[in-house]
């Protein structure tokens, strides 16, 4: 009988977290910031949960012998399973990655929860004393509870407060030259010195016209924002993980990448070697295939799990080749897949690097490119707080100039046609303005640099 299912619960989860807080320091403050004993399915973990927080809370030692003293203490040696539950604790697998088994311990917390809400609306519905408009209201309560429960200790509402106190420490950090928090620099000058760097919870398009180079600059600025040590998320509908990898290479080596498919000579494969050392410390994944917008919201979750730390930055490469949501056209299907991704942006308060493609009219008869041209543009410029555009003029055999090193480089411009937080510039020449972007492009080297 279906009834006769226990309810859901995964006691191996529950197991994995209490011998993580058992040893770990980390894992034992990992536990207490996202669970509450009521979490635990089975009153044996409960208990163990409870000592254990009054232990972090005591300042006492996350280990094994003074779990076991504190329980004594207690009086709940013999409640949780004396010996035999210490040494099942123990010798269970704990979790090298505590925040996976914590959240499938929330997880199976709120069904539960939800089940036996549900229980009490259905009670309430048979007993039929309550007038329908007070059922409602109870429901969107209950139902208000269960969602606060799944967001956690993550705050929704902010008081003002508390969101100008955080204004005004970046204001002073700024003006004093420090690190500010949840801002990522690009790595690039000019576009830092515009937008400010890439702040959590923004969406910044990147729009550019086939094989202008907007891949190759999206990882560029992966690339510098990962060697700082902060976690980031590339999606590519475009190339595998291996041709990223590959471009990765030739930037840090500056080697062309006709060369690199030939035989390299000792002193290039030395230089591969140290980049791809360089590499592979980076706090980088990749998802080489086109996803729906909950696919994206999923992986970026599981790689915050990985790396046990918030994401710097999240790369959609590119919006129109994701797995659009349905809808009456494409218009409308990428009109909901950017405001889908501007509202992830904001929940797992990250920034997203969106990139996304002209439009087949864009250029012609010489109008340089705006952020109207982004192709079912819709709701794009809307939903973004900036919107940069790149721009070759031009082409690949037509070399701008030779750098102090014999390299040969194309100027490549960028134009910031939107910015919520700031200024906007217009394109470095045609439009004659100072705060125009302009870098030099080493397509043969999948390389990027500042132009002065």
């Amino acid at each position: 009988m279906q009834n006769d299912l226990p309810p859901p619960n995964n006691l191996t989860a529950e197991a994995c977290t209490l011998g993580s807080m058992m040893l770990s320091g980390i894992g034992r403050a990992k536990a207490i910031g996202a669970l509450q004993a009521d979490d635990f399915f089975r009153p044996s973990h409960q208990i163990a949960f409870q000592v254990l927080h009054q232990m972090a809370a005591l300042n006492i030692p996350a280990e094994a012998a003074a779990f076991v003293v504190e329980l004594q203490k207690a009086g709940k040696y013999q409640a949780v399973g004396g010996d035999n539950f210490i040494w099942q604790i123990i010798e269970t697998p704990n979790a090298d990655h505590p925040d996976y088994f914590i959240s499938i311990i929330k997880d199976q917390s709120i069904k539960r929860k939800a089940m036996m809400k549900a229980a009490a609306l259905l009670s309430d519905l048979r007993s039929n004393q309550m007038p329908a408009g007070d059922i409602l209201k109870s429901v969107q309560r209950e139902l208000h509870e269960l969602n606060q429960a799944e967001l956690g200790s993550q705050a929704i509402l902010q008081t003002a407060a508390q969101a100008v106190t955080a204004s005004e420490e970046i204001i002073h950090a700024r003006a004093e030259n420090k690190e500010i928090g949840k801002i990522y620099l690009t790595g690039f000058r000019d576009i830092d010195r515009i937008l400010y760097g890439l702040s959590a919870g923004h969406m910044v398009t990147l729009g550019g016209a086939s094989s202008s180079g907007k891949s190759t600059l999206a990882l560029n600025i992966v690339e510098n924002i990962a060697a700082a040590g902060n976690p980031v998320l590339y999606i590519s509908a475009e190339m595998s993980a291996t041709e990223l990898t590959n471009r990765m290479i030739r930037r840090c080596t500056k080697i062309q990448g006709w060369r690199l498919r030939e035989k390299l000579n000792p002193t290039e494969l030395q230089k591969v070697h140290e980049a791809v050392t360089q590499i592979k410390s980076l706090p980088l994944l990749f998802i080489p295939r086109a996803v729906d917008l909950a696919g994206i919201a999923s992986y970026a979750r599981d790689a915050m799990m990985r790396n046990a730390k918030p994401l710097a930055l999240v790369v959609v490469d590119y919006l129109q080749l994701m797995v659009l949501p349905l809808g009456n056209s494409l218009y409308h299907q990428v009109t909901a897949m950017s405001q889908g991704l501007k509202q992830l942006a904001m929940e797992l308060n990250c920034p997203f690097l969106v990139l996304s493609q002209f439009s087949r009219e864009s250029g012609k008869a010489g109008k340089l490119p705006s952020m109207y041209d982004l192709k079912e543009s819709g709701s794009i410029e809307n939903d973004s707080n900036a919107v940069l555009l790149i721009h070759r003029p031009t082409p690949y055999d037509n070399y701008e100039g030779m750098d102090s090193d014999g390299q040969y480089y194309l100027q490549t411009w960028l134009a910031i046609d939107k910015n919520r937080d700031g200024a906007t510039t217009g394109w470095p020449k045609q439009d004659g303005d100072p705060n125009g972007i302009r870098l030099r492009f080493y397509p043969g080297e999948s390389r990027f640099e500042n132009w002065v």
